[in-house]
């Protein structure tokens, strides 16, 4: 191999790199003020497994047998088991994990925030910056922000997308997803 192609991969590789942190500077670039409102959540959500069996564990029904209790005694140990449906139950979750300055995630923003609001009874919202707490962006797989994941209820991500999402399509998508998002 000549000493030309050795300068040539070289200057190859220089070009890759250059376009990569090109790429980088552009993404960090975008900036602006992202407003703190309903959305904003700084307290970490514990979407594992275990949180998903505790509320599963408290709408659970335990029947005994007969042989061990009368019929009166098990109606009334069934009651006692059975979640009262006044309590709150977990909600479907939308996550939009971005930037206080970022274009996309700004312009989201008051989307997001109406909904936190007028759709408080069917899903949550949330908003994790993450820039500011990068340990969120990991945990999520986060790789290009604004991302927007939706979880169901029982804590299961049930589909996840890049960029701007308007108002419109997120509603559409928790109806694609069997969610009820009301009118």
């Amino acid at each position: 191999m000549g000493r030309s192609d050795v300068r040539k991969r070289n200057v190859s590789r220089l070009i890759l790199v250059l376009a990569a942190l090109a790429l980088a500077a552009m993404v960090g670039l975008w900036g602006c003020t992202r407003s703190s409102g309903v959305v904003d959540a700084s307290a970490a959500i514990d979407t594992s497994s275990e949180s998903s069996q505790d509320t599963t564990d408290s709408v659970s029904v335990q029947i005994a047998s007969v042989d061990e209790e009368s019929s009166d005694d098990q109606a009334e140990s069934e009651r006692a088991n059975v979640a009262d449906p006044d309590e709150h139950q977990p909600l479907p979750r939308l996550i939009d994990l971005g930037a206080t300055k970022c274009i996309p995630c700004k312009q989201m923003a008051p989307i997001l925030e109406e909904l936190a609001e007028t759709k408080k009874d069917y899903f949550e919202v949330l908003f994790f910056d993450i820039w500011e707490n990068p340990d969120k962006g990991y945990e999520y797989g986060v790789r290009i922000i604004p991302t927007q994941i939706f979880f169901a209820a029982n804590g299961e991500e049930l589909y996840r997308h890049i960029g701007f999402y308007s108002r419109d399509q997120i509603l559409g998508k928790w109806r694609e997803l069997g969610i009820d998002v009301g009118e």
